[in-house]
């Protein structure tokens, strides 16, 4: 199986209506790093930048969430992207209601990154 390594950097700012009331707060998600397979050394570097927005009714969490951004990007060079999760997701009370873009990682599609550490 692949290791994920990486340094993560998340700020959350949480935005307020005139009065001082929570209205929706946003999670920005940044990695940059490495998958790599500790039998063969080979690697790849892999990036990431994910919002994940919380909104509010009268202050308190509604349930509703919406993701987008790009998760997880795993390139060759010369053979291009092998690992890809981007796009847009909404949720309300933690069920998918939407998702659009490649989900590579949500859906385990995960062989041809392991073909490619494998050597």
């Amino acid at each position: 199986a692949p290791i994920f390594e990486a340094d993560v950097t998340r700020t959350i700012t949480t935005f307020y209506d005139q009065d001082g009331v929570p209205v929706r707060d946003v999670l920005v998600r940044r990695t940059d790093g490495t998958v790599s397979n500790s039998v063969t050394g080979a690697s790849l570097p892999s990036t990431g930048v994910w919002r994940v927005t919380r909104y509010y009714a009268d202050g308190q969490l509604t349930g509703r969430v919406t993701q987008a951004g790009r998760t997880y990007l795993i390139t060759v060079p010369g053979l291009g992207e092998i690992f890809h999760q981007t796009g847009y997701g909404i949720q309300q009370d933690g069920q998918t209601i939407f998702e659009a873009g490649p989900h590579d990682f949500e859906h385990l599609n995960i062989d041809e990154l392991c073909a490619y550490l494998a050597g």
